[in-house]
C-alpha cells in the first residue's frame, strides 16, 4: 500500500529529500558535524551582517538597489559554475581500477565534496533570493526595510564568497586524489614487471 508521501509528494522532491539525507549522513561523519556546519556558515553570515549595518548608510538610500543588482548576475553565475563542478565531481573515472577499500574512500570523498558543493549552490541561490527582497524593498521607497534588507544581502555575499574560495581546494584535493591513485597503479605496473623479469 503506498503511503501518503508516496500519494501526493513529486518524485523529484522523494529523490532529492533522499540525496540530501544521504550525502549529509557521509559528510557528517566527523565529529560534532552539526556544530562545524553551523560554524561554516554563521560565522561569515555574522561578519557579513557587521559589514552590512557599516556600509548601508554609505548605500542608502540612492545605491542599494544599484548593488542588489550588480550582485544578482555575480550570484548567477557562480551557481552555474557551481553546477558545472559538481558535474566534473562526480566522475568515476578511476573508481573502477580501486580496490574496495580505496573505492570506499573514493566515494566518501566525492559525496563529501559534493555535499559541500551543495551547501555552496544553496548560499548563491540564497545570495540571489536576498538580492531580489532588496530591489523590492528599493522600489517601495521603505528606509527601514532596506535598513534590514541590505545587512542580510552583505551576510549572504560573504558566505557565498567565502565558500566560493574554497572551491579551488576542494578541486586541488579531487584532482590530487585521483593522481595519488595514478601514481600507486603504475608503481604496481613497474613492480609487476619487475618481479616477473626476476622469475
Amino acid at each position: 500500500m503506498p503511503t501518503l508521501k508516496d500519494s501526493f509528494c513529486p518524485d523529484e522532491w522523494v529523490s532529492a529529500t533522499r540525496s540530501l539525507v544521504d550525502m549529509y549522513s557521509t559528510a557528517s561523519k566527523t565529529n560534532r558535524a552539526g556544530l562545524k556546519l553551523v560554524m561554516s556558515i554563521g560565522l561569515p553570515a555574522a561578519v557579513g551582517l557587521i559589514l552590512g549595518f557599516l556600509f548601508t548608510p554609505g548605500l542608502l538610500p540612492s545605491s542599494a538597489g544599484g548593488f542588489a543588482k550588480g550582485i544578482l548576475p555575480f550570484a548567477g553565475i557562480l551557481a552555474g559554475f557551481v553546477v558545472t563542478l559538481m558535474l566534473v565531481t562526480g566522475r568515476t573515472d578511476k573508481a573502477d581500477k580501486l580496490d574496495f577499500e580505496d573505492a570506499q574512500e573514493f566515494r566518501d570523498k566525492v559525496i563529501y565534496l559534493l555535499w559541500s558543493q551543495a551547501l555552496t549552490l544553496l548560499s548563491h541561490m540564497g545570495t540571489a533570493i536576498v538580492a531580489i527582497i532588496v530591489l523590492i524593498a528599493d522600489a517601495g521607497s521603505s528606509n527601514w526595510a532596506l535598513w534590514v534588507t541590505v545587512p542580510i544581502l552583505f551576510a549572504a555575499l560573504t558566505v557565498s564568497l567565502t565558500r566560493t574560495l574554497l572551491l579551488p581546494l576542494q578541486i586541488f584535493e579531487l584532482h590530487r586524489f585521483v593522481l595519488d591513485m595514478t601514481i600507486a597503479e603504475k608503481e604496481q605496473e613497474v613492480n609487476d614487471t619487475a618481479s616477473r623479469l626476476h622469475k
